[in-house]
């Protein structure tokens, strides 16, 4: 069985809220042409001037707040998503070191931090985190997290998490968030007026994190 050891923060970019020109999708899913989707979604993303690499994960269109550092492209992106949603959408991915284990980033947020630390923190619990139920409960003192999403008829996934690092997963996801929120303050400055970009960057992040 896998083993989480990280809460990865990201923030999903829809390509069409980026692509200035028509760009047929890829006729085969994600997970079948992994490749041809990151090709898609970066040439999208590419209209509007911003170079990432998605998320290494089938069919992802989510990049890690790490890499988030170019102020042009966050403002961009704040922008851009300023318009169509309330803050940003992503949520977190579960990680094994280098390795994406798995992300639903469909309706998900970075306040999704607080649902994630009482899965992790108190179980056993049963959460509704975006499209994903997400059950935790600890065997043989480790903790088991299962993941099912919501047209599943069952349990997608299985993971384990050290009960010793599950403050550690969580302090790291939290100070990323940190991290990012102070990027995107700073990138926001003189493109919105003074007074209110406290409050820009708030709703984008969204600080119930």
């Amino acid at each position: 069985m896998q083993r989480i050891t990280r809460l990865i923060p990201v923030v999903e970019l829809p390509p069409h809220d980026f692509m200035t020109v028509e760009r047929p999708s890829p006729h085969n899913s994600g997970r079948e042409a992994p490749e041809a989707w990151r090709a898609w979604w970066k040439a999208a993303l590419a209209d509007a001037g911003i170079e990432l690499e998605p998320l290494r994960y089938p069919g992802s269109w989510s990049v890690p707040l790490d890499a988030l550092v170019d102020a042009p492209a966050i403002v961009t992106i704040a922008m851009t998503m300023g318009e169509r949603s309330r803050g940003l959408p992503g949520g977190y991915a579960l990680g094994s070191d280098d390795e994406v284990l798995w992300h639903d980033g469909c309706c998900a947020g970075l306040a999704d931090l607080a649902e994630w630390r009482t899965v992790l923190e108190q179980p056993p619990q049963s959460y509704f985190i975006a499209h994903t139920t997400v059950r935790s409960r600890v065997l043989d003192r480790v903790l088991q997290i299962e993941v099912q999403q919501e047209y599943s008829r069952s349990v997608d996934a299985t993971y384990q998490v050290d009960l010793g690092a599950i403050a550690g997963i969580l302090a790291d996801a939290k100070a990323r968030v940190d991290r990012f929120h102070q990027r995107l303050l700073d990138a926001l400055h003189g493109h919105v007026p003074e007074e209110q970009r406290v409050a820009v960057a708030r709703m984008l992040i969204d600080m119930g994190a």
